[in-house]
């Protein structure tokens, strides 16, 4: 009986203790017959034939660097998924902080319309009530226009001018009683 024969060589590595009792029970029986008790049995080396044993050394060290790249390979992978939720949760606060931006900005731009639109109502309510500043108004725009280099020409009906004058010789006469 072969105690190591069956088992892969990883088992054979490994397993020392079991081989250990199954060579102690095969050789029990034949050592019975010469009187001899056999109490305990170790491996204490295996030697394997020829270039076995540098063979099977290259195996483990071919597995335990194949280990060591899929373990490699297994953290970049975990490392990899970790910056891309990062990356999107980055992304995500970025857009977010954006809409707010855009949100606060249409909000105020809103408020400065409505604002403006008020100040127009308000205008209107007082031109409507007081027709002068109207006038004012027109006298006004017509200046920062000349300062500007615009040029006008005005002209007055002979009639309109005569009124003019006119009012102009009341308002005399009434100041001077």
């Amino acid at each position: 009986m072969n105690p190591a024969g069956g088992r892969d060589l990883e088992a054979i590595l490994s397993d020392r203790n079991e081989i250990s009792d199954a060579v102690r029970q095969a050789v029990r029986e034949a050592a019975g017959g010469y009187g001899v008790e056999i109490l305990r049995a170790d491996v204490k080396d295996l030697v394997f034939p020829g270039n076995l044993r540098e063979i099977m050394n290259q195996v483990l060290e071919t597995e335990r660097r194949n280990e060591a790249k899929l373990i490699q390979a297994r953290k970049e992978i975990e490392a990899q998924q970790l910056k891309a939720r990062a990356d999107n949760e980055a992304e995500r606060q970025r857009l977010e902080a954006r809409r707010e931006q855009l949100s606060i900005e249409l909000a105020a731009d809103r408020e400065k319309r409505e604002a403006a639109l008020q100040a127009e109502v308000e205008e209107a309510k007082a031109l409507a009530e007081h027709p002068g500043l109207l006038k004012l108004r027109e006298l006004k725009a017509l200046g920062e226009m000349a300062r500007r280099g615009a040029h006008f020409t005005v002209g007055l009906q002979a009639d309109g001018l005569v009124r003019i004058l006119e009012r102009e010789r009341e308002d005399e006469r009434e100041d001077d009683d």
